[in-house]
């Protein structure tokens, strides 16, 4: 085609190209425009409003959740809707009183983020949740992060930790600290980083927490970290050998809630155990005489598994102890449960106990070996809970026979509840099911059978 033919074509096209971005630069004149004079609802409601509901946005972590610090969740996603918005989450100091960051490597805007978020709580009470996942002294301006966090010591109310052994002289700075009105701590160990506890002085950071009372700590033993330990009322101590929660224990003369994971050796060095027996001679030949505690009044045996792969066998700590003011117990999942240990341990210690729960591993289905001996009726239990009963429609049956004869003597008389959970779906004759549903007549709450369904 002939060049004098391209051109009125190319001319014709550019023209019309020309008219349409025309309209379109009118239609989005008038958009604006119409835009300006839209009124959105909520932004009539007074600033106080909106600030409330911008505190019911703030995300709910499931447990071992972490990083509220999420440009994509609040409060950070509503400064960036827009200015009105901004100005209302920056001045309310609720939707920043909760600082919770993994840290990673790099962290190039770590200091700023943590002076700007920190700044914006005011003088609200704080709940800090710091996770490294490298080595601290990694990161850019750690040490001036730490010491921006620890300059509001005074206003942490809650605490949890998660670092390495390496990074312990990082957030332990030689200044004294005043954590005033430090309620809960929880400090974990994270492993794998080539570390040991045992290579350096206690952890003190904490020795000025005057009313502090709630502390967890995984994997440090009691001697390692400077707590005001008589103070504390409720203790957890997960991975610790038997000796560390005996320890633990004697350090808090006021303790009413405990619960440890406990190991019969130490859960980093599986190739030198400690062997425990649950005989008086073997206790004394370790240096591990019977401890009694006189205020632990709620005591929790759990399961858990260490870095080198050890189950904790936390049921056999009763061997040690004796607490006379014991009122609930609870032994889940767990995989070494003994009747007779637990039979002394209620004998020697005749508490007043009312909630009894054993639960072990699924791994145990059909594997808790309870029956209702002596060291039971004399209990004043009120709630009764047994997970997986061995051979279990046979005991659950004589489990119910013994309930309701001792009950009308006398004995199990304050019973009100109890629940038997078996590990499958049982078949029960009518005779079996007849004692339990005497006592559900009678009042009492009653469970039999899978988690599901109750067969009573």
């Amino acid at each position: 085609m002939p060049d004098t033919a391209i051109r009125p074509q190319a001319s014709v096209l550019a023209s019309s190209i020309a008219r349409q971005q025309l309209l379109l630069d009118g239609m989005q004149t008038r958009l604006r425009k119409l835009q300006s004079t839209i009124v959105y609802p909520i932004l009539t409601l007074p600033p106080e409003i909106i600030s409330e509901i911008f505190i019911h946005c703030l995300p709910v972590k499931r447990l071992g959740e972490s990083d509220v610090v999420n440009p994509k969740e609040a409060p950070l996603l509503l400064t960036q809707v827009c200015g009105a918005w901004r100005d209302i989450a920056i001045s309310t100091p609720e939707l920043w009183s909760a600082f919770d960051v993994e840290i990673g490597w790099p962290e190039p805007n770590l200091l700023d983020m943590g002076e700007t978020w920190l700044k914006r709580a005011r003088e609200r009470p704080l709940s800090i949740k710091l996770a490294s996942c490298g080595l601290l002294s990694d990161i850019d301006h750690i040490d001036r992060f730490v010491t921006t966090l620890w300059g509001r010591s005074r206003k942490i109310r809650a605490l949890e930790l998660r670092v390495s052994v390496e990074d312990f002289d990082v957030i332990d700075t030689p200044v004294h600290h005043d954590f005033g009105i430090l309620q809960k701590l929880s400090f974990h160990l994270q492993r794998g980083l080539g570390g040991s506890a045992i290579d350096r002085e206690p952890l003190a950071l904490f020795r000025n927490a005057p009313v502090l009372s709630e502390v967890l700590i995984s994997e440090v033993p009691p001697s390692l970290i400077t707590l005001p330990w008589h103070q504390l009322t409720k203790f957890t101590g997960e991975i610790y050998t038997i000796t560390e929660c005996l320890e633990a224990l004697r350090l808090m003369p006021n303790l009413i809630h405990c619960a440890f994971a406990a190991f019969d050796s130490s859960p980093s060095s599986p190739t030198t155990p400690r062997s425990f027996s649950f005989s008086n001679a073997v206790v004394t030949q370790n240096d591990l005489k019977l401890f009694t505690h006189p205020t632990v009044q709620h005591l929790e045996l759990f399961g858990a598994t260490s870095d080198s792969a050890l189950r904790a066998n936390s049921a056999c700590l009763l061997g040690f102890l004796t607490l006379p003011a014991l009122e609930t117990l609870e032994i889940r999942g767990v995989e070494d449960y003994d009747k007779v240990v637990l039979d002394s341990f209620l004998s020697r210690s005749a508490p007043p106990l009312r909630k009894l729960s054993v639960r072990p591993d699924e791994s145990q289905k059909d594997g808790t070996d309870l029956c209702l001996s002596h060291a039971f009726t004399t209990l004043p239990l009120t709630d009764l809970e047994v997970w997986y009963p061995k051979s279990s429609p046979v005991q659950i049956a004589e489990m119910g026979t013994s309930i309701t004869s001792r009950r009308y003597s006398g004995d199990c008389a304050k019973l009100r509840s109890v629940r038997v959970v078996s590990g499958s779906r049982c078949t029960f004759s009518e005779a079996d099911l007849l004692p339990f549903k005497q006592l559900k007549a009678s009042g009492m709450d009653i469970h039999v059978g899978p988690e599901d369904e109750s067969v009573v």
